[in-house]
């Protein structure tokens, strides 16, 4: 699995030998308070981390096994945690340690300041013949979704 990659991606600063339970990273930004990583073909749990470092790991997770890896090899996590850097923590963390209501409001408060951000995406990397995207599909695409957020937030004051 070596060369594949997530949404946050480092490199190991040392070698980590099969019983570790610390890896020491170039960076931890992007990456989750707690949460897994992959290094190689082996899945890591940890339970904390600071700005260089992942601490209280739990090695070979999920059917993988626990090996050793040498200082520069990739530390990544998956694809799928893409929503759960978005809204800025692991929801099933979340669930399991604080429970489903609390879990279920934060997303939706997340998921709330989220929108402002679709709404206003910079499109300036669309240059030359991509601008025509911009300017016919992408702007239309964000004014139609403040309309319909305006009206939604409307029925809901007014209560039809």
């Amino acid at each position: 699995m070596e060369g594949e990659g997530g949404f946050a991606a480092t490199v190991l600063t040392s070698d980590l030998d099969d019983t570790a339970t610390t890896l020491s990273v170039a960076s931890t930004k992007d990456f989750l308070d707690v949460d897994y990583v992959w290094i190689g073909d082996e899945k890591i749990n940890y339970a904390s981390k600071t700005t260089t470092t992942f601490a209280g790991c739990t090695r070979g997770v999920d059917g993988t096994t626990a090996s050793y890896h040498a200082s520069g090899y990739k530390v990544y996590n998956d694809n799928a945690n893409v929503m759960y850097n978005v809204l800025g923590y692991n929801v099933s963390v979340s669930n399991t340690a604080l429970g489903t209501f609390y879990t279920l409001g934060q997303a939706v408060l997340r998921l709330a300041k989220i929108i402002p951000r679709a709404i206003a995406w910079d499109y300036s990397f669309l240059s030359g013949d991509l601008a025509l995207i911009k300017y016919i599909i992408l702007y239309p695409l964000s004014a139609g979704l403040i309309f319909t957020l305006a009206m939604y937030f409307r029925e809901l004051i007014l209560g039809e």
